[in-house]
């Protein structure tokens, strides 16, 4: 009876472990040419502080990020966008909410693609992107380092050009476990200490008792 109880405690830590916890983690590496700007996911930051899907009065809110190396680890979905290419440049979008530019140092929010408003040029301009607005093309997509949050605003302002950082594409998916069920006489089994490998990066050690059908 102890065994079997502990057949099936295994079967759901395991089970609960590989489907909760994703093995490959994503990280966001800066890039800094129009060669690497291609459709994709990626934060939109400046330093350390990132754009998010979400208002702050007529702007863009911000919120901090953690950057090391160049690189950010599995952002929160809040502050991944993803930039496409578009009839007349490429828009920003996050899970279906555009960025829309505006004639005023504000910006929005939409969850409808407008032609032009929500399209964007993109530049480098020393080491950040210059994102210019298809409509209003003296307006620059930038983060204001004093009210903390991103507009539309003039070349004349000093506000902050972007910095972007772009999800790396690994090739790796994260494993699904399943169990087809179990035969044989679970009260003659007998269990086995089982325990993963070195931990390399972006893995997560596992150790877990397995148990064994004895025919």
């Amino acid at each position: 009876m102890k065994k079997n109880y502990f057949l099936h405690t295994a079967i759901l830590l395991v089970a609960l472990v590989c489907g909760s916890v994703p093995v490959w983690s994503q990280t966001y590496k800066k890039i800094s040419s129009i060669e690497e700007l291609t459709d994709g996911k990626y934060v939109i930051a400046y330093e350390n502080m990132a754009m998010e899907n979400k208002a702050n009065g007529s702007r863009i809110a911000a919120t901090a990020i953690n950057v090391t190396d160049n690189a950010i680890i599995s952002p929160d979905a809040s502050i991944i966008w993803e930039i496409t290419t578009t009839a007349n440049g490429m828009s920003i979008n996050n899970n279906g909410t555009y960025v829309v530019g505006v004639n005023s140092n504000n910006a929005s929010l939409s969850s409808n693609f407008e032609e032009k408003t929500c399209e964007w040029n993109f530049s480098v301009e020393k080491t950040n992107f210059r994102a210019t607005n298809v409509q209003y093309s003296n307006r620059f997509l930038q983060y204001n380092s004093s009210s903390k949050w991103f507009a539309c605003y003039q070349s004349n302002s000093n506000q902050k050009d972007l910095t972007l950082y772009k999800l790396e594409e690994t090739g790796k998916s994260n494993p699904e476990l399943t169990f087809s069920g179990i035969t044989g006489d679970i009260t003659k089994c007998w269990q086995t200490e089982v325990t993963a490998a070195k931990p390399q990066r972006n893995r997560m050690p596992l150790s877990f008792t397995a148990a064994v059908i004895k025919k």
